[in-house]
């Protein structure tokens, strides 16, 4: 079965200074109005927060408070509705009583976190300590595009061999492309999308 190609549109282009005058002050307004369309966004976000928090506050104080009542009662109450066999019971369409909450490890007060993950490794290794790695990337474009002058024999071996590994065992390279933008002043550029 032949695939069809498609073709994307022609692109119009300005064909003189004042076209692309033109052409550039109606961008700068669209790109305005949208960002004029988020402010007022953003301020109507704001403003039904506002609302939201004027409403839904006190209503909130008053659940944690019948919630407080709640479990007193429950406290002395609870055994009895479930005669002592279960942990929690229906109840006006709810369920209503306690529960194990999953378990946390609890660090002892003033122990420095890495002071106990040096301790597991010594003794355990890995077994209980999750180790992550990830690229650290500057170094590693640096290290690709930037020549090091100065170093020794040795020294430019080993730096020709971390080359090696980059470059030709990891087929890690630098990329960089030319992007088009229209900046506008004290706003954000717009960039070209691919």
């Amino acid at each position: 079965m032949a695939r069809t190609r498609r073709k994307s549109a022609a692109q119009e282009a300005p064909q003189t200074l004042e076209q692309a005058v033109a052409l550039l002050g109606q961008y700068r307004d669209l790109v305005d109005m949208v960002d004029d369309l988020a402010d007022e966004r953003d301020r109507a976000i704001a403003r039904i927060k506002g609302e939201y928090d004027l409403i839904a506050a006190p209503i909130g104080v008053r659940a944690q408070d019948m919630f407080r009542q709640l479990r007193a009662w429950w406290a002395v109450a609870g055994e009895e509705l479930t005669g002592g066999k279960r942990k929690s019971a229906p109840l006006a369409g709810v369920i209503i009583g306690e529960r194990t909450t999953p378990p946390s490890l609890q660090l002892p007060k003033g122990k420095n976190v890495d002071d106990i993950v040096a301790v597991l490794l010594a003794h355990f290794g890995d077994t209980y300590v999750v180790t992550s790695h990830k690229l650290d990337k500057p170094p590693i474009i640096r290290a690709l595009r930037e020549p090091v002058d100065g170093l020794d024999a040795e020294e430019d071996r080993q730096f020709l061999a971390e080359i090696a590994v980059l470059s030709g065992l990891c087929g890690l390279s630098v990329s960089q492309k030319e992007e088009f933008f229209i900046d506008r002043p004290d706003k954000p550029a717009a960039v070209e999308v691919v």
